[in-house]
């Protein structure tokens, strides 16, 4: 009497699990056929379907009515969204997306430390603009212009740009090179003194940042690295009591910075 009871009890536990295991698949599927997804792509074109991923960076796909399973870059989409049966919209969203290829541009705004010749911590600030063209994941030409402050003096640099992405995704470590020529602007005092002549002089720096992950064409960019700029600046110096002196002075800025920029 009490085996079949156990019998029993067993049967109708087993019986109740493969009940809520089917009535949760059958929720699962009908939720399924309950909502449509659908990818607006560049060209104009929309495709209906069940999305089998989103997230990819890589591809985005998605299964039509038959079976027949679509493949696309996530730069041909422009929006992915959902649909329920009635038509309301539930959700619209971009595919991350990132370009190994075509034209760039990059702006920045490095703020540089460094130590001045007389043993001070000097600060200055720069806005940077580059433009080119990325042939590849790792490699990308292109030319950059800049304004810098260095302790009071104002110079421009204008160089080649060089620079690739660690990863092929749309958040990326990401390495730059720059090499070109600081052009001598202005300067109103220099440590004191004043300025009545300068020239510029060689302009490098060497840099690695992250790309952050986008859903636009536009990311923004962390980056860190280290300038030198070399110059060449003619000074009028002068003491109480003593007739002022002319001095040229090579100059060589060694300067580490960190920036902020958005990349196009």
């Amino acid at each position: 009497m009490k085996l079949n009871f156990l019998i029993s009890y067993a049967f109708f536990l087993l019986f109740c699990t493969i009940f809520v295991v089917q009535a949760q698949t059958t929720v699962t599927q009908n939720k399924k056929r309950d909502k449509e997804d659908i990818i607006y792509l560049k060209d104009g074109s929309i495709i209906r379907g069940q999305l089998l991923n989103i997230d990819n960076e890589e591809k985005v796909k998605i299964e039509i009515v038959g079976g027949s399973i679509f493949a696309f870059d996530t730069g041909e989409i422009d929006s992915i969204g959902q649909v329920v049966k009635k038509g309301i919209i539930v959700k619209k969203r971009r595919p991350i997306i990132y370009r190994n290829k075509g034209f760039y541009n990059h702006t920045s705004t490095p703020i540089r430390s460094g130590i001045t010749g007389q043993g001070s911590l000097a600060i200055g600030l720069g806005i940077h603009s580059v433009s080119g063209y990325q042939f590849n994941q790792y490699l990308a030409g292109g030319v950059g212009i800049g304004v810098d402050l260095y302790d009071g003096t104002t110079l421009i640099p204008v160089y080649g740009d060089f620079r690739g992405y660690i990863f092929d995704k749309s958040g990326s470590l990401f390495y730059n090179v720059n090499l070109g020529y600081g052009f001598f602007s202005h300067t109103n005092n220099w440590f004191g003194s004043n300025v009545i002549d300068g020239k510029g002089g060689l302009f490098t720096q060497g840099i690695i940042g992250y790309r952050f992950p986008s859903r636009w064409s536009s990311h923004l960019t962390l980056s860190m690295g280290v300038t030198f700029q070399k110059a060449q600046l003619t000074v009028e110096e002068w003491f109480w009591g003593i007739e002022p002196t002319i001095s040229t002075q090579n100059i060589s800025f060694r300067r580490t910075f960190i920036a902020l920029g958005i990349l196009f």
